[in-house]
C-alpha cells in the first residue's frame, strides 16, 4: 500500500505619502500664484508591492506617483505642459494650458515636466514619434528636477498615439496612454534603437493599452540598444499588448507582442497581459555578440501567440517568474510551446510559473557554441499538456518538459506535472537532465522518455520523485518499466516512488497537497537553492506560493509545501515505496509537530486495527525500532494490505501510511 492518511483539520496559508513639490519658473524662480493654483497632490498606489519570486525589486516605476494635475489650470504654469493636436497650437506658447493648448511635446523634454496629451498623437520626425526625456533621479520640482511625466488626463480621457513612439533619454515615465493604428500607420512602441544611438536608462512604461491593426507583421514593443547606445533599467508594468501580426497568416510573420533584444540589460517586464499576436515575447537577439542580461519576467499573462508564450535567445540571467502562460497556437514553422529557450541561454531560470494548456509546456530546441549553459527549471505547475490527433508541425504527442541538446545541465527541480501525454522527454540531441523533486501524475503515454541513440539516459539523473502507479520510464532503450525494473535495470531513481499525490483538486487546477499526501516530507534540498542566493542575493527556498521550505522535517515534493495548521504527525518510514518482510528489525520513523503525548503504534490490515505494536512511545524520540509483523502481545501478522497507524491516545492527531 502506498497512500499515507492523517486526520487533521487543515487549512492554507500563503504567504502613503504624500510627496510635496514645488513650481519654478524658466529663471529657477518660485512662482507663489502656481504653487497656490496646483497645491494639491494625488496619491497613487498605496502599500506595498511584493516582486515575483526570484525577481529583484527594479526600487523604481512600480509605486512612483505621478505629480497631481494642476487644479486650477487656467494660466500657463512653468513645467506643465497640455498638449492637443488637434486644437493647439506651439506660436508664443511654451507650455500650454486647457483653454490654449500646445500642438506639439516639446523635443527634447526636460526635466521635472509634466505633459498632459488629450486626442490622438500622430506627429512624426522621420518616421516616428519621437520623445526624448531629460529627467533625473532628484526628487520631482516642477521644470527643474525629477523624472519626464507623459500622461492622459485619466483613464475616460485618454491620449492615442498612431505612430511609433520611440523614446530614449534617461527618467522617462510614460502613463494610461493608448497606442493605436490608424490611416495605414501601425501604432507601437520602442524604447532605444538599432540603427541609431539613442541610449535609455530609466524608463518606464506603464498601465498603456497598445493595440495593432491585426494585420501588419510589426512587433509591438521594442527594447533594443546598440554597443555605443545601450538600454538599461526599464520597467514594463501593468500594459496590455495584443493584435500584432495577422492570425489568418500562412507565412511566419514573426510579429511579437514584446522584444527585449541586442544590448539591453536590467529590464523588468511585470504583470502586462500579451495576446494575439503572430509570435510570442522574446529577451535576447537573433545573433550572439549583442547581449542581453538580467531580464526579469514576472507575473504576465499570455495566450494565443504563435510558435510560443515566451521564449529566449542568447542570453544570460534571465528570469521568468509567476507568470500565466497558455494556449499557444502550433504552426507548420514552429511547434507551440508556453516556454521555448534555444541558442546558449546562460543561466536561464524558469520559475513558479503556471502552464497549462497547450501542446507542449517548456520546450529547447537547438544550441550554440561550447561554453556551458546552464538552465534551472524549478517550482513550475505544468499540466493539461497534449495534442489531439497530429498538429500542424507534426507532433503527436505532447510533452510537459522537452529538452534537446544543451551544452550545459537542465536542472528539473520540484515541479509538478500532471495531465501530459509525456511529462519529460528528450526528443533529439543529446542532453544531461538533473531531476529531482518532482510530482509526475497522470501521464497517458510515458512519463519519462529519452529518445534511442543520443546518450541522455547515461548523462542523466532522477530522485525523489513521486510517478502515478505504475511509473512509464522509457530511459533511451526504447523500453517502457515501471519504477521498480528502472531501478533494477539502471541503478537510478534513488528515493523515488509510485502512488497517488493526493492533490487537493486536481481537476479544479488545485495541485496544492492534502494532509496525507506521500510527496509530504519525501524531498530534499537540491544545491539550486544556494546557487541562486549565491548568484542573486535572493532566497527562492519556496513553494509556488511563496510559502517557505520545509514547513515539516522534511522538504516536499513537487510545487506546493504542505502547511500543518496544528498539532500533526507525518510518518517518514515505512515511505510506501518498501517491501518489509516478517521478523526483518525495520526502523519506524515520523515528525511530530505540536505533540507532547506519547504516542501508540498500531497495525492495520485493510483499515481495521489488527493489533497494538506499541503502546506508548515517546513523541519526541521520532523513531521506534520494530521486528516486521510482532505486535506488543507477541503475536504475529502478516499478509497484505497492512499500514501501521501512528496516534495521540486519543487519538485527535494521527497518520498512516502502508508497508
Amino acid at each position: 500500500m502506498r497512500n499515507r492518511k492523517a486526520f487533521l483539520t487543515i487549512i492554507f496559508f500563503c504567504m502613503v505619502s504624500l510627496s510635496s513639490w514645488s513650481v519654478n519658473d524658466a529663471a529657477g524662480n518660485a512662482s507663489t500664484q502656481s504653487t497656490a493654483a496646483i497645491a494639491a497632490m494625488r496619491v497613487g498606489q498605496i502599500g506595498s508591492w511584493f516582486p515575483p519570486i526570484g525577481i529583484p525589486d527594479p526600487g523604481f516605476g512600480i509605486l512612483d506617483v505621478r505629480p497631481e494635475r494642476p487644479q486650477d489650470w487656467n494660466i500657463a504654469i512653468p513645467g506643465f505642459y497640455y498638449v492637443d493636436e488637434q486644437s493647439g497650437t506651439d506660436v508664443n506658447n511654451s507650455y500650454g494650458m486647457p483653454l490654449h493648448p500646445r500642438r506639439t511635446i516639446p523635443n527634447p523634454i526636460s526635466a521635472g515636466s509634466y505633459v498632459e496629451v488629450h486626442g490622438t498623437y500622430t506627429i512624426t520626425e522621420g518616421g516616428a514619434t519621437f520623445i526624448h526625456a531629460l529627467g533625473t533621479s532628484a526628487p520631482w520640482v516642477a521644470n527643474v528636477s525629477g523624472p519626464v511625466w507623459i500622461v492622459s488626463q485619466d483613464d475616460m480621457q485618454r491620449a492615442i498615439f498612431t505612430q511609433m513612439v520611440v523614446m530614449h533619454g534617461q527618467y522617462l515615465y510614460v502613463d494610461s496612454v493608448n497606442v493605436r493604428s490608424q490611416n495605414g500607420s501601425v501604432g507601437r512602441m520602442q524604447i532605444g534603437s538599432a540603427g541609431v544611438s539613442r541610449a535609455a536608462d530609466h524608463m518606464v512604461v506603464r498601465y498603456c493599452d497598445i493595440q495593432g491593426d491585426g494585420l501588419t507583421g510589426i512587433t509591438g514593443f521594442n527594447v533594443v540598444g546598440r554597443s555605443d547606445g545601450r538600454v538599461s533599467d526599464v520597467v514594463i508594468y501593468k500594459n496590455s499588448i495584443y493584435n500584432y501580426g495577422d492570425m489568418n497568416a500562412s507565412t511566419d510573420q514573426d510579429a511579437a507582442p514584446m522584444i527585449v533584444e541586442d544590448n539591453a540589460s536590467d529590464i523588468w517586464v511585470l504583470e502586462n497581459t500579451f495576446h494575439t499576436c503572430t509570435s510570442g515575447f522574446r529577451a535576447g537577439g537573433a545573433y550572439s555578440g549583442q547581449m542581453v542580461d538580467h531580464v526579469y519576467v514576472g507575473r504576465n499573462t499570455i495566450y494565443n501567440t504563435f510558435q510560443a508564450g515566451f521564449a529566449v535567445k542568447y542570453i544570460e540571467d534571465v528570469i521568468f517568474s509567476e507568470n500565466d502562460i497558455h494556449h499557444i497556437v502550433d504552426k507548420e514553422w514552429s511547434p507551440a510551446k508556453c516556454i521555448g529557450f534555444q541558442y546558449s541561454p546562460t543561466r536561464f531560470w524558469i520559475l513558479y510559473n503556471t502552464i497549462h494548456d497547450c501542446n507542449n509546456g517548456i520546450r529547447s530546441g537547438s544550441d550554440a557554441g561550447a561554453v556551458e549553459t546552464p538552465v534551472y527549471i524549478i517550482g513550475n505547475e505544468i499540466y493539461n499538456i497534449a495534442i489531439d490527433g497530429t498538429s500542424p508541425y507534426g507532433q503527436t504527442e505532447g510533452n510537459g518538459i522537452e529538452i534537446n541538446g544543451g551544452n550545459g545541465p537542465r536542472y528539473i527541480i520540484g515541479n509538478t506535472i500532471y495531465n501530459t501525454e509525456q511529462a519529460i522527454a528528450n526528443e533529439y540531441y543529446a542532453a544531461q537532465l538533473i531531476m529531482s523533486d518532482n510530482i509526475i501524475q497522470n501521464s497517458s503515454n510515458r512519463d519519462i522518455k529519452f529518445t534511442q541513440g543520443y546518450g541522455t539516459g547515461t548523462a542523466s539523473t532522477i530522485t525523489n520523485t513521486l510517478f502515478t502507479s505504475p511509473a512509464k520510464i522509457s530511459w533511451g532503450d526504447g523500453i517502457v518499466r515501471n519504477l521498480t525494473e528502472f531501478q533494477d535495470t539502471y541503478n537510478k531513481g534513488l528515493n523515488c516512488n509510485e502512488g497517488d499525490a493526493l492533490f487537493v483538486d486536481p481537476g479544479s487546477d488545485d495541485f496544492s497537497l492534502q494532509h496525507d499526501s506521500p510527496a509530504i516530507n519525501a524531498g530534499t534540498e537540491h544545491e539550486v537553492y544556494q546557487l541562486f542566493q549565491d548568484l542573486y542575493g535572493l532566497d527562492i527556498r519556496v513553494d509556488k506560493n511563496g510559502v517557505s521550505r520545509p514547513q515539516g522535517g522534511a522538504w516536499d515534493i513537487g510545487a506546493y509545501e504542505y502547511v500543518p495548521t496544528g498539532p500533526s504527525l507525518n510518518i517518514t518510514s515505512p515511505n510506501g515505496g518498501e517491501a518489509w518482510h516478517k521478523g526483518e528489525t525495520r526502523t519506524i520513523s515520523w515528525n511530530a509537530t505540536g505533540v507532547s503525548d506519547n504516542l501508540v503504534i498500531e497495525l492495520l490490515q485493510n483499515d481495521v486495527v489488527a493489533g497494538t505494536i506499541a503502546s506508548s512511545v515517546d513523541s519526541a524520540t521520532g523513531s521506534y525500532s520494530w521486528t516486521v509483523g510482532r505486535l506488543e502481545n507477541g503475536s504475529f501478522v502478516t499478509g497484505t494490505n497492512l499500514k501501521i497507524r501512528i496516534s495521540t491516545p486519543d487519538g485527535s492527531v494521527s497518520a498512516s501510511m502502508g508497508v
